[in-house]
């Protein structure tokens, strides 16, 4: 050469740009992080890229030779055939994935070559000069929503992880080099190229999700190391055993957040780079499969590792992980929220962890009238005594709040290890030696996430080390908040089910020696664990801010201190308390209704989230549905239990109609839609008691009763008034003695008594819906409802001296005729409801009709002036039974 070089390195290779549109936003994909076969981790950012072969690597080229540094040299393999396999064995993208889902921007393309330069030496190559022939070449990803390339981490942006090399057990491949690489989405410029300053320094982008830690990049090291066999077939999992046998928490890190996670110089970066010390956040990264077909389930030593392909296909690193790490940051920002707190729980952060303040672009906040809205209307007062209930904090009379450290460490513990067996491959197997734990036997797969992490702690517990540190106080703490409640909040915050189905096995639990602080540790977990949800942590907590009613969360956390009174009241008590306090919001100057209807009125109001007009509709009924509603509604579904209001409630088995709200709440802004709907109900329930007939006493229990089918169609529909409805009928199946469901079935599939597509012992009886917008009904009378005093025929013969509130129920015997419709709403009133015996005649009955508030407001003042003769009357036949 000109230079006198005695040799040259001439490298030809393609440089592939993948290009994708991330929330409407350019996207390219880099290499951020390598972990090779020695579990040694770089953090170096690259392209996929891939050296062309030369035809005759043998042979030495005269470096004048122009075919060297021409875009289409004869001297390798041909460019396009080498960015094909590029994203095969970088990527793990077959040709025909590539064909569909890839599209070449060939007026981006780009060819360059980059002459030899003297003393531009490379490391593994000293002396020696290299002269570069490079092809930049862009795909863009055709359709980012398409589920085909999810592998690529779309359409979120969310990282993924690829194997170079060959994974199988044969014992001569395992020498073959196999790099883990971790991929990541960055925005781009246009010209592909951009330095870190200008990234950070751009428009934020659109991805909210945290990179993993370099640390915790292992893991997926560990994985493949595993999977080549290498390890000892242990119970309860192989791959549990083997990545965190003589693992430890780092103690003193984990402290040390708890100390200062109110200190306004530990941000949140510190914080995220501290999660490292929970060895169990590593486990989250293997959710999916990194090579198909790894991993089967295998005997009683656990999963096993099996035969793989070639170089995995991409896997998403993965939604548990970031949704774990979203849990953390919630717990994080709501221990800050008289700080930066709430600016992070609503707006989430930028580039440098810095919470996003209110005041700033839209483009940072967006949607920034969700969030905004989220951020100035919430009751953040109530997101305080979360943390108070749950022993967190602890607020002085002055407002001086002090954090308890242990406390604080038991709920990061908690967060770090709850939902580890949502990954599949870590799911344990039964010991011989604890066969019957939950049911399972001995070597079953325990599939229950929530199951398999219970059995870890219980027996393998030194797996889990960020458990096992834990103190036995704090240790039984997490084991309560994996107990099997049985508790559905939105059953409880809607009314949607009998105390029975929703706090028995609550109450029992508390009983069992669990403190009032455990629940509250319960719930908090339950709202940051929900916090994290979307899988966005730098987003803020975007499940509630941008995706979950305002006010339904309100009143998830304005009804959670009702539970704790669990230990000192009995269900039905704590219900009825609830259902008072409820209808006290809803209707600030009316007192919460008293009559043998209140349970219903209270609970179809909490159901339809609306205001009391939806009594209103349920007071216009046919008294034939009035009645059945009034009467199905108040049962309690607990053994010798009843309402104060209702002293017959303790017969069952009572009724949760599951999707009852859903049913409701689709149909509560059309008057008569919302009626149509009340009455369906009802014959749900008439129809339901004819197939599970009442008890009178003893412990009935509860019936499920499944309308999905009717909330998801429009209710004239369901009544079958619009003409193109299918041909068939609506059915009630008893699937089992304690389940049932409505479905509609097609012509010539409904039958009465059994059903020929179900088992014998399954029941169906036919639904009547036609007559649910009818306005008027032959049994529409007053006498067809019946007085409250035939009532107590029904009960009269049941043992109440078990019940705490006796004479409060005598009270409710000795109502009158003329009050059991004291409590209805003013605009409800009719020519019954107005009767008031002989006390009203007919001028005042014309006047009351102008007036309905006032009406009501004297018949609320005659409510309180007969209860105040009946609490004499009561007081008088005591004293006369005394002596």
């Amino acid at each position: 050469s000109e230079d006198s070089w005695p040799i040259v390195r001439v490298v030809r290779l393609v440089k592939i740009w993948v290009r994708a549109d991330i929330f409407g936003v350019e996207h390219a994909l880099f290499s951020r992080m390598q972990i090779s076969p020695d579990g040694t981790v770089q953090e170096r950012r690259h392209l996929p890229l891939r050296r062309l072969a030369w035809r005759h690597p043998e042979r030495l080229y005269d470096l004048a030779d122009e075919n060297l540094r021409s875009e289409d040299s004869i001297y390798t393999e041909d460019w396009v055939k080498g960015c094909k396999r590029t994203l095969r064995d970088r990527l793990g993208l077959s040709l025909e994935w590539q064909e569909k889902h890839l599209e070449e921007d060939v007026h981006t393309n780009g060819f360059r070559s980059v002459e030899p330069r003297s003393g531009a030496y490379k490391r593994t190559y000293p002396g020696l000069v290299t002269l570069y022939a490079i092809h930049d070449v862009v795909f863009r990803v055709a359709d980012p929503e398409h589920p085909g390339v999810r592998r690529l981490g779309l359409p979120s942006g969310q990282e993924f992880a690829t194997v170079a090399g060959t994974i199988c057990n044969d014992a001569a491949v395992n020498s073959v080099d196999k790099v883990v690489h971790v991929w990541t989405w960055e925005r781009s410029a246009q010209d592909g190229s951009m330095s870190a300053e200008t990234r950070s320094s751009c428009a934020p982008s659109p991805i909210k999700r945290v990179p993993i830690h370099s640390v915790s990049g292992r893991a997926i090291y560990d994985f493949q190391r595993i999977h080549r066999g290498d390890c000892e077939l242990k119970p309860p999992s192989v791959l549990l055993r083997a990545l965190q046998e003589g693992r430890t928490t780092d103690w003193a890190t984990v402290m040390r957040m708890s100390t200062n996670i109110r200190d306004p110089d530990y941000s949140l970066l510190s914080f995220y780079k501290d999660l490292s010390a929970f060895p169990e956040l590593d486990l989250y990264l293997l959710d999916g499969d990194v090579v198909p077909g790894m991993w089967r389930r295998g005997d009683g030593a656990g999963s096993r590792p099996g035969a793989a392909s070639s170089a995995s296909s991409g896997r998403t690193i993965g939604d548990e992980y970031q949704r774990t790490v979203g849990a953390f940051f919630a717990i994080y920002w709501l221990l800050r929220l008289d700080s930066d707190g709430r600016n992070g729980f609503c707006f989430g952060v930028d580039e440098r962890y810095r919470p996003i303040a209110p005041d700033e672009d839209e483009d940072r906040l967006y949607p920034a009238e969700k969030r905004l809205k989220f951020f100035r209307e919430s009751k953040w007062d109530r997101f305080d005594a979360l943390l108070v209930d749950a022993g967190l904090i602890v607020k002085s009379r002055s407002g001086k709040v002090t954090v308890d450290s242990n406390r604080v460490r038991t709920l990061l513990a908690l967060t770090a290890v709850h939902d580890i067996m949502k990954v599949q491959a870590l799911l344990p197997t039964v010991a011989p030696q604890h066969r019957g734990y939950h049911g399972y036997r001995s070597g079953d797969a325990i599939g229950d996430h929530d199951h398999a992490l219970s059995y870890i702690m219980d027996h393998f517990p030194e797996l889990l080390p960020s458990f096992n540190g834990l103190n036995k106080e704090e240790q039984r703490s997490v084991q309560f908040t994996q107990c099997e409640l049985c508790f559905n909040h939105g059953w409880f915050v809607q009314a949607e089910a009998p105390p029975g189905a929703m706090l028995c096995t609550l109450k029992s639990v508390l009983m069992s020696g669990a403190t009032a602080a455990d629940l509250g540790l319960y719930f908090l977990h339950w709202f940051t664990d929900l916090a994290g949800a979307e899988a966005t942590p730098l987003g803020g907590a975007e499940k509630f801010v941008l995706h979950f009613s305002h006010a339904v969360l309100s009143s998830f956390l304005w009804s959670i201190p009702f539970l704790g009174k669990l230990e000192t009241m009995s269900e039905t008590q704590v219900v009825e308390q609830y259902l008072k306090a409820r209808w006290r919001v809803l209707a600030p100057d009316i007192p919460p209704p008293q009559d043998s209807t209140a349970i219903a009125c209270m609970r179809i109001a909490v159901m339809a989230q609306s205001d009391l007009s939806v009594v209103e509709i349920f007071r216009g009924l046919p008294a034939k549905d009035r009645k059945c509603l009034a009467e199905e509604l108040a049962y309690t579904g607990c053994k010798d239990q009843s309402y104060l209001s209702a002293p017959w409630s303790c017969a069952g088995p009572a009724f949760l109609i599951y999707y009852g709200p859903a049913l409701l709440q689709k149909n509560v802004d059309s008057p008569r839609g919302f009626r149509a709907a009340l009455r369906a109900l009802a014959e749900v329930m008439r129809v339901s008691r004819l197939i599970w007939p009442l008890l009178r006493g003893g412990d009935a229990g509860v019936v499920t009763i499944s309308v999905a089918e009717l909330k998801t169609q429009p209710i004239d529909v369901v009544v079958g008034i619009v003409p193109d409805r299918p041909k068939g009928r609506w059915v009630l199946v008893r699937h089992n003695d304690r389940e049932g469901a409505v479905e509609f079935h097609k012509e010539g599939q409904a039958q009465g008594g059994q059903f020929s597509g179900h088992a014998p012992s399954v029941r169906v009886e036919k639904l009547s819906f036609e007559h649910c917008f009818q306005e008027a009904c032959v049994d529409d009378s007053p006498e067809a409802y019946g007085s409250f005093e035939d009532r107590t025929d029904d009960w009269r013969d049941l043992d109440v001296s078990k019940s705490p509130s006796v004479g409060e129920r005598l009270e409710c015997i000795m109502e009158k005729r003329f009050s059991r419709r004291v409590s209805q709403l003013p605009f409800a009133a009719d020519e019954e409801d107005l009767g008031l015996d002989s006390t009203v005649n007919s001028s005042l009955l014309a006047n009351i009709r102008q007036d309905p508030q006032e009406i009501w407001l004297l018949r609320c003042q005659n409510q309180a002036l007969q209860e105040e003769i009946k609490q004499l009357k009561l007081r008088l036949e005591v004293e006369r039974g005394a002596d």
